[in-house]
Formats: structure tokens, sequence, C-alpha cells
């Protein structure tokens, strides 16, 4: 089967609707280098909700013959991304993250793919719970899910990125995962606490981490993540 190049995805959840924007400004790019993108919740986007029955980003691989909405969508979705190399599933957040990635399935294949996008931040945020029923990215064959907060300039990164091939030799790719920063996602901060800033190392009673999602639930004052090395990464 000819697979064509990228498939991007906004929207998945229905009220993040500035990834619809983004992917409506760069519609005729995507679609002249041989890729493509749709709305991931076709329900409830419209309707400004953030899902109709569950969470599509924690329905995945989804039921074709479910009852549930988003169950049967993300296994339409899944089906669609199979005629790509490559899928990106776009997310926004009200913290001020600026644009980073998530690797939901720590692939050679979508560590690469990561680093081939210019995002400095790239973060492993992988579960066995998420790996039963979780995101989209990770059914997808190859994919990861780029995040990106008020003040991120989502349109340039994936400008650069459409316009550049994604097919680089494997030394181009090493020297790409060399100049990132790469964390992996170990637990939360349930209580709020203050100085905590996105990707700034803090220490909490002698824990030291980094923060990420910084305010952006209710119940949740932040992820706590670590950074990995090179090494320590190809082994994850």
């Amino acid at each position: 089967m000819v697979r064509n190049n990228v498939l991007f995805i906004g929207a998945t959840h229905g009220d993040e609707v500035e990834s619809i924007k983004v992917l409506k400004e760069l519609d005729r790019l995507i679609k002249k280098n041989k890729s493509d993108w749709i709305i991931g919740n076709e329900v409830a986007f419209p309707k400004g909700k953030r899902y109709i029955d569950v969470d599509l980003n924690r329905a995945s691989p989804g039921d074709s013959s479910s009852n549930t909405y988003e169950e049967k969508r993300a296994a339409e979705i899944i089906n669609i991304s199979q005629r790509f190399n490559y899928t990106i599933d776009l997310h926004t957040t009200k913290s001020d993250t600026g644009v980073f990635v998530i690797i939901t399935k720590p692939t050679i294949e979508n560590i690469f793919l990561a680093c081939s996008l210019e995002v400095d931040n790239i973060v492993i945020w992988s579960s066995k719970r998420s790996s039963i029923k979780g995101p989209l990215t990770k059914d997808v064959g190859c994919g990861v899910e780029v995040e990106f907060g008020p003040r991120g300039k989502l349109h340039d990164k994936l400008n650069d990125f459409i316009l550049e091939t994604i097919n680089k030799d494997i030394k181009v790719q090493l020297d790409n995962i060399k100049k990132k920063d790469i964390f992996y996602v170990y637990g939360k901060l349930l209580k709020p606490t203050r100085g905590l800033e996105n990707f700034k190392e803090i220490n909490i009673k002698n824990e030291i981490f980094y923060p990420i999602l910084v305010d952006e639930y209710s119940d949740i004052a932040c992820y706590k993540t670590k950074k990995l090395n090179l090494i320590d990464l190809l082994s994850y």
C-alpha cells in the first residue's frame, strides 16, 4: 500500500479549537505535501465540548461496533491513520508551556519523529494503563502528540516541519536527539505550590524534578518529570 506523508489531527478534545485554526491556515501547504488533516472529535467540536461520552484520547484503540461515540471514532481514526506514514495529534493547554512534544509510545521511530520537529522539549508519557486504552498516538503506527500553550508558535513549527523532509538519515536524527531536552513523566504534585514553572527544575522536600502542565488542572498542581540523557533514552 502506498502511504501518504503525515496525518494531522486537531480537536481530539472538542474544546481545543486553536488546533483547527492552525490546520485551516496550513491546509493548502499540508495537502500540497501529500498530507492531510482531520477533526478528531467531529461531534464534540461544533458543540464546544471536550467530549460526548468519554475522552477520545483515552479511548484508543477503540471499537468500531461500540455504542460509545468516542470509542467508535477512535477505531475510525486508527483506521484512517494506516494510510499515512506519520500521525501528529495536536493539543492545546492553558498552561504556559510553549510548544512541546509528547511521545505516548517510546519506540525509536516515534523518538525520531519527535526530534524531526523544531521543538526543544520532548516528554515521554507512557504507562501500563494507557497502553491498554489510552491516547490515539499509541495505536497509529508512528505518531506523536504536539502540545502548545497560549504563547506557543505552533503555526511556525508545523510550517517548517511540513516543508522539510522527515526521512533524514540516522546520523542527522541522532544529532537532533542530542540537541533536545527529553523528559519522562513519573508522577504528579497534588498540592498547590509556589514557584512552579514548566520545564524549570525545582526541589521540593529533597525531590528534584521538572514540572509540566502547571495550573492546567483544578486538582493537580503539575505533573513531575525527570530528564533523560541520550543513553538512557535509547534504553528507555
